[in-house]
């Protein structure tokens, strides 16, 4: 199927980027561990700076996924359902291995500091995402998924309208963006309904992340589509 083409297609150029950019990430990660060994700073969780970095990446990645790659796409027969299916399957998929190369720096960053018995607190780093790594890993892929949909609807808003649509969505992310800090890097938010307060975390912050998050996804998918099925394939 062509969409199995399109997910194709994006996913080997998706792999090769975030391959790159997790190993200069771990490079950095490396640098900044020694030198705060060196002169005693704290340093960073590389949970923390690996999701700071991929969220980047994710926004870059929805965005290309536009430019260039919707016309050079349309070029070779691929529909517009097509292009929509096979792009979603393959953020899917990059998301996960940004997760799985997350995950794998926790793993190297403990094992280094016990073994080298470095002067850094022994527990696992989750930064805002809180101390559940579960429920970190839920909201690092979540996040980063949301934000490549952020990236996309901005491309498509700048690709069918004009740079003041564009510019428009621009605004609009920096307002979706601060719900998904809100969602997922606060981790003592309190609720209180008809006078009942739900101060735990499992109880409250997660199902009200969770749900947030996913009715922007599917917000945001909504728009999408609606901009792909009516675009102009130039």
């Amino acid at each position: 199927m062509m969409s199995n083409l399109v997910t194709a297609h994006l996913q080997r150029l998706f792999t090769k980027v975030l391959l790159i950019v997790a190993a200069v990430i771990l490079v950095l990660q490396i640098g900044i561990i020694v030198i705060n060994t060196i002169v005693g700073g704290e340093t960073e969780g590389a949970f923390t700076s690996t999701f700071d970095t991929f969220s980047v990446v994710m926004i870059i990645f929805g965005i290309i996924t536009v430019y260039p790659h919707l016309n050079r796409l349309a070029f070779h027969g691929v529909t517009r359902k097509n292009y929509l299916k096979g792009t979603i399957e393959a953020a899917i998929k990059a998301t996960f291995l940004a997760l799985i190369i997350a995950l794998l720096f926790i793993g190297l960053e403990y094992i280094a500091i016990k073994v080298f018995q470095l002067p850094f607190d022994e527990t696992i780093r989750l930064g805002g995402f809180g101390d559940n790594l579960l429920i970190a890993s839920i909201g690092f892929y979540l996040s980063l998924l949301t934000t490549f949909f952020i990236g996309w609807a901005i491309g498509l808003a700048f690709y069918k309208f004009d740079w003041i649509v564009g510019t428009i969505a621009i605004i609009i992310s920096m307002f979706l963006f601060g719900l998904l800090d809100y969602f997922w890097e606060n981790e003592f938010v309190q609720i209180t309904i008809y006078g009942i307060s739900f101060d735990s975390f499992w109880e409250s912050h997660l199902i009200v992340s969770l749900i947030g998050t996913l009715v922007l996804i599917v917000g945001l998918l909504t728009i999408i589509r609606n901009l792909v099925r009516n675009i102009a394939l130039n």
